[in-house]
């Protein structure tokens, strides 16, 4: 491309963004996502206005302009794409139309703001800065693409383009390490400390804290080596914003010398939520120590380890703090060479005691106390809390305990006092008398309390008149303590008022989750005492909510005087820990604020009604596109809210939502009147509801059954949802196309707790396309089915599929995940030929075309969680027969307890259903990764696959006894053996269809067809092609198994089909009555005979011991229409005599009898003198063989016995030594005419005929009938 091509290209795009960017413009006061779309849409326009620019200029370089010229050249099919999208944003209208539209209906119902338009832009977007990545570093961009200086100087002296590129690496690979650094920052996840940060940062008044940060005991703490300062003091001193200005003060040295410290800092927020674990505190952290410039190796392989699976796995606590302190070490041992060599490392964690009482709080003060403890000679460790037994007693490895100086806290509330007066134009104009008396009295009686002092000064800035005399009087009448003045804010609340300010402060203190300011203005507008209970009109003005409690609550971020707050940006708590306490303690019962007493199960309940009210009023087909800000928190958590009960544990409490839930918004028919009544007498004690009745009750029951305002809602899809129809709640499948590759993907939405519903959108998309998903494999399972809910409406899944979907979907935060499930992305009942064709021959291109497979165990379970962890730990041990031991063995106080109990473990957790299910052969192998979820844990397969290799180990820790259990149990042969192949598929060998059926001998399928039909998929692209088309010809299951036979048969040219058919034979009850003899039965599943050999239908590198027909190579013929196969061989002669067949439940064997039998058969037969002793018997019995390998020497013992010189006789061979003589069961000892003495199958009869076939390992028994033969199976002698 020339550089006015390359013009013109530019000035295309140019046009089509600006066009789309018009259209993000016009949503004043737009969400988060729609204001980032909007931004990237300027950096985009201006980046392609600069490269405007430069191409238009006379002297542009032409090294330069070549390379601009091959980045434009990759920007076409982004272009094009951008120029689509364009088009069906048009479609909405023009701008005028656009704003009418925004103002009649729900913005996000229109295309330009839906999250999937978006979505699409910003990968757009991300595509073209990808193209681009060469030549953007040398324009010196802005954050809003717009050139900072103009053009980066080149080098005149550059004559090849390597030298810019060279120069351009460097940058790159600067925002590479920056990208790769976000990305392991949006997976930790952590809580944004900054944002608590600044805002207790905000109370701070400057000189305040000074005698702390000069004085010795900080100086000390802050330069000697591993020390550790525990600050405590009383409520309302002014723990927290010291705590603000230490973390200040330490990362402003940070700031003036670039060897100064990292430190990291976490507020412990009384708030309701995750933080008040161990994780989120070691998560942010790990977070802030990880330096801009630089990936710890202890982060990166956290984040490796955990992002090789699907989902990205939840680091464990244990992660965590190894993470942590790895990274501790790492930084502080790295040279100077980096910029961040040799720093001190500053830990700061603030108000401890506003962690609720329990074992969290518990391991957050023990780690604290560990962290101390390890004196690390970098490391500098700070606390802060009131002082509390508890947390004395655990900081018993602690330096300095310091009671914060009360005398200095006087002072600094006299300079807060002084400076608030300097910055009220009021007070500030008042004479020196009255400032000073001001200051006298709030210093004085507030004894230190710097909240107590605050609030003093609030409630003085807003008397009128501000007199001298009124000012006089309020400082007479000041509160003498926290309590009462939480007492007189609420009295001065108007009882006009007090309904909207009791319901807020309930709403605070005891919703789900923190609540966003347009959340509470619409608790506000509810009134359970009205018809109806909600009103817009009632709605308060944002900052109306600090009028209504003042000094109770704060907004955060802040809001400013007449804004709009962003969407699910400002969030609203209280303002203080003292405020929760004073409302939920015994103290405010007995004054006359008692009215506003918090009351945890009534508040709850209270909460619960509220919820169901609001979605009566706003959750209806006709709103669903107009804003009700409170209506996800509304429909996710009324049932929580609903069944809350004092003592009960969260893990009752979540089983109690999911099952009222289920009740009421999971019935297709409506919920019965008994569901509605019981809902209305567990809510009895929040008198002032009535739930509708009469002609409204249907109303209400269905705005409780469908979410109407989901985003994923689709109405045009699904058909209007009728009132009284419940086939229009369920989810109707759209049909998939004709294009042969059309498939349907699943974007599963996160839920921060788990007993919320499982809610997604379903949508089409093209194989063709290669989009990006990952794949679920799971056990469909008998429990009892339940719902989930697609684009809105409900679908009836199996309960196994609900808890593995509940397992994979993202925890919190806007993340999606986008999966393939067949359960759901087939239309099961839909009998078209296009949907056929993508269940049958579409599904091994999904699973091989996927990122990953996610594959569902079921959930946690007591029996086989210590599994588990066993398998987890064995298998991440470095060399585990050194340290299998110390590392393992600990779970128990003896080693036989603890075999015992893991031994059981793990034979529980192979027996899940998942392992022997045959469809999940082919979802596990042909995926590039694939990640097992028991419950939330995550572990690769490929840990597994390690595991499978440890028999040593596993043996040495559960025992022998356990061992030979596990071994022998079908689950765990079936998961070794497909563990096998899927690593040999890993390499790149493609499996053959023998292998397939000998590794999945104990998978079960429903019909035995579905054998073959499960692992097709796995085979080369030609074998699938020659199986399908013999397949497709046949009509029932004997034909098909006739043609995959045949087709064995021609493809090996060898006969060790007829030793898999000997073993694998069909029930006589169900022995279909046209089945040739030399028919397998494929379907067969479980245990059956040991075959003699295996041929080509064992593992791959198998080799048999035998080879009896001398030729590789078979000579045979086939007759398609009567099966009847020509096989060419050798007569070697009858069967004469015959022996009871062995059954495998014998109780004991006398071997010396069976032996004197059958050398004794009678005076005709002529003996064999090779075959007289016992020691020849004895290999006969076990195939001249142990563990596939040829007996060397026979026991002489054997070989010498007489047993007319034997008084005793032979020795008893027990049960359990059968084992050693698993060939024989299924099998009889025969005798031939000849006199040899051999073993042969159980069906064999006198009579039957013995060969040896060309291209056959082992000889074998055929039986006359009519002018053919029939297959009776393999037979054994020794030599073989």
């Amino acid at each position: 491309m020339d550089p006015g091509t390359a013009l013109a290209v530019v000035g295309l795009v140019l046009d089509a963004v600006k066009d789309i960017h018009s259209y993000y413009v016009i949503w004043k006061g737009r969400d988060r996502d729609v204001e980032e779309i909007r931004q990237k849409l300027v950096w985009l326009i201006n980046l392609f206005e600069t490269i405007n620019t430069i191409l238009e200029q006379d002297d542009l370089n032409p090294l330069l302009a070549e390379m601009i010229c091959d980045s434009i050249w990759k920007c076409l099919e982004i272009k094009t794409k951008l120029e689509a999208k364009l088009a069906k944003i048009k479609r909405e209208g023009d701008l005028n139309t656009l704003l009418k539209k925004m103002d009649d209906q729900r913005k996000r119902a229109l295309y330009p703001f839906k999250k999937g338009t978006i979505g699409d832009l910003l990968d757009l977007i991300d595509s073209c800065k990808e193209e681009m990545k060469m030549i953007i570093p040398l324009f010196n961009l802005d954050a809003s693409g717009r050139m900072q200086w103009g053009m980066k100087e080149l080098d005149v002296k550059i004559t090849s383009v390597s030298g810019i590129v060279e120069e351009t690496k460097v940058l790159i690979m600067d925002g590479v390490k920056e990208k790769e650094r976000q990305k392991i920052m949006d997976w930790l996840n952590p809580i944004n400390q900054a944002e608590i940060h600044a805002a207790t940062s905000r109370k701070h008044e400057s000189g305040t804290g000074e005698w702390f940060l000069e004085g010795e005991v900080f100086k000390n703490w802050r330069r000697d080596a591993g020390t550790s300062l525990w600050l405590f003091g009383d409520v309302g001193c002014g723990k927290s914003v010291l705590f603000s200005s230490i973390v200040n003060s330490l990362e402003d040295l940070a700031r003036l010398d670039a060897t100064g410290g990292i430190s990291a800092y976490f507020y412990c927020l009384y708030r309701k939520g995750a933080q008040h674990d161990l994780a989120p505190i070691l998560q942010s952290f790990i977070a802030q120590l990880c330096p801009s410039n630089h990936i710890p190796a202890a982060l990166q392989s956290l984040y490796e380890r955990n992002n090789s699976k699907f989902p990205p796995g939840i680091p464990s606590d244990n992660e965590l703090k190894e993470t942590f302190l790895a990274m501790i070490h790492e930084l502080g041992a790295i040279t100077e060479a980096t910029t961040i060599g040799n720093r001190d490392i500053f830990i700061l964690i603030d108000a401890l005691d506003e962690l609720p009482l329990g074992t969290s709080r518990d391991e957050i003060i023990q780690f604290l106390d560990k962290l101390a403890s390890y004196r690390i000679p970098h490391l500098h460790v700070l606390a802060t809390s009131r002082d509390e037994s508890d947390i004395r007693m655990g900081l018993k490895a602690w330096d300095i305990p310091l009671c914060i100086d009360k005398s200095k806290v006087i002072e600094d509330i006299r300079l807060f006092v002084i400076r608030e007066m300097e910055k009220d134009l009021e007070l500030a104009s008042k004479s020196a008398s009255t400032k000073g008396e001001i200051v006298r009295r709030l210093v004085d009686e507030g004894n230190g309390m710097f909240r107590w002092a605050a609030l003093q000064m609030e409630q003085l800035k807003i008397l009128r008149p501000m007199k001298p005399s009124t000012i006089r009087a309020a400082l007479r009448a000041l509160p003498r303590s926290l309590d009462e003045t939480y007492q007189r804010i609420l009295e001065k609340i108007s009882p006009l008022n007090s309904r909207e300010a009791l319901s807020a402060l309930r709403w605070i203190a005891f919703a789900v989750r923190p609540l966003f300011i347009e959340e509470l203005i619409e608790v506000c507008a509810i009134s359970l005492d009205t018809d109806p209970e909600f009103d817009i009109s009632e709605r308060y003005k944002p900052n109306d909510l600090l009028d209504l409690l003042p000094s109770f609550i704060t907004i955060n971020p802040p809001l400013k005087v007449l804004e709009e707050p962003l969407y699910q940006t400002h969030v609203v708590t209280l303002s203080h820990f003292s405020v929760q306490e004073y409302l939920l303690g015994p103290r405010i019962a007995s004054g006359p604020a008692s009215l506003y007493r918090l009351e945890t199960q009534f508040s709850n309940h209270f909460l619960a009604v509220c919820c169901l009210a609001y979605l009566s009023c706003c959750n209806h087909f006709e709103l669903r596109d107009q804003s009700f800000a409170l209506r996800n928190y509304a429909w996710d958590y009324w049932a929580w809210h609903a069944v809350f009960e004092i003592g009960k544990s969260n893990q009752e409490l979540s089983a109690d939502t999911e099952a009222l839930f289920t009740s009421i918004a999971h019935q297709t028919s409506g919920p019965s009147r008994n569901a509605l009544k019981n809902l209305r007498s567990r809510l009895a004690d929040v008198t002032e509801w009535r739930p509708p009745t009469g002609s409204r009750e249907t109303a209400f029951k269905t705005c409780l059954r469908v979410p109407f305002f989901l985003d994923e809602f689709d109405s045009t899809a699904c058909g209007k949802v009728s009132l009284t129809n419940s086939e229009s709640l369920i989810y109707k499948y759209q049909p998939l196309g004709r294009t042969g590759t059309g498939i349907r993907l699943v974007e599963l939405f996160p839920s921060p707790k788990r007993y919320t519903e499982v809610r997604c959108r379903l949508f089409h998309t093209d194989l063709a396309l290669n989009p990006a998903y990952d794949t679920v494999s799971y056990f469909w399972g008998d429990l009892e089915p339940a719902f989930i809910r697609i684009n809105g409406l409900l679908r009836e899944v199996h309960g196994g599929l609900l808890a593995d979907l509940r397992n994979l979907r993202p925890s919190g935060g806007g993340t999606t995940r986008i999966i393939f499930v067949d359960a759901l992305s087939f239309d099961w009942r839909n009998p078209e030929k296009a949907e056929h064709f993508a269940r049958m021959y579409l599904t091994p291109r999904i699973f091989k075309q996927a990122q990953q497979v996610a594959i569902g165990l079921g959930d946690r379970d007591e029996a086989d969680a210590g599994a588990i962890e066993f398998v987890r730990r064995v298998t991440s041990v470095p060399d585990p027969e050194v340290n299998i031991s110390e590392s393992v063995r600990q779970w128990s106080g003896s080693d036989h307890e603890w075999a015992d109990y893991l031994g059981v473990s793990v034979l529980r957790l192979f027996q899940r259903h998942w392992w022997r299910r045959l469809w999940p052969v082919q979802e596990l192998i042909l995926p590039r990764k694939a990640t097992l979820y028991y419950g939330d844990i995550a572990i690769t397969f490929d840990t597994f696959q390690k595991f499978f290799e440890m028999s040593d180990i596993i043996r040495e820790a559960i025992g022998p006894s356990q061992f030979k259990k596990l071994v022998s149990e079908e689950a765990w042969i079936s998961a070794t053996r497909v563990s096998a192949v899927r690593t040999q598929y890993g390499r790149g060998n493609h499996t053959e269809l023998p292998e397939l059926l000998w590794a999945t001998q104990y998978h079960q399928a429903r019909e035995p067809i579905t054998k073959i039909h499960a692992v097709i998929g796995i085979l080369n692209a030609e074998d699938q092609n020659h199986l399908w088309y013999c397949l497709g010809r046949a009509q029932s299951t004997t034909e098909k198994f006739i043609a995959v036979a045949i087709w064995i048969l021609r493809k090996y040219n060898n006969l060790d089909i007829f030793s898999y058919a000997s073993c694998r034979r069909w029930e006589v009850d169900r022995k279909p009555a046209n089945r040739p003899s030399w028919l397998p039965n494929f379907g067969l599943e479980g245990r059956s005979i040991e075959p003699l050999i295996r041929g080509v239908f064992g593992p791959r590198g198998y080799k048999d011991l035998y080879n009896a027909g001398r030729e590789d190579t078979a000579t045979f013929s086939i007759s398609e229409e009567s099966s009847c196969l020509t096989v060419s061989g050798i007569w070697l002669g009858h069967v004469h005599a015959l022996e009871d067949a062995f059954t495998g439940e014998e109780s004991n064997l006398d071997l010396l009898e069976i032996f004197s039998r059958v050398t004794q058969s009678g005076p005709s037969i002529r003996q064999i003198p090779s075959q007289a002793n016992l020691g020849v018997f004895w290999r006969i019995l076990h195939l001249d063989q142990k563990d596939n390998r040829r007996f060397e020497d026979c026991d002489e013992r054997l070989i010498s016995f007489d047993p007319e010189d034997n008084e005793d006789g032979f020795p008893w061979f027990q049960k359990d030594d059968l084992f050693d003589l698993q060939y024989c069961k299924g099998r009889r000892l025969l005798i031939s005419q000849e006199g040899y003495l051999c073993l042969g199958p159980a069906e064999a009869k006198a009579g039957d005929i013995i060969t040896v076939m060309p291209g056959g390992k082992v000889p074998y028994l055929l039986r006359k009938s009519g002018e053919n033969f029939e297959l009776v199976g393999e037979w054994y002698l020794f030599p073989l």
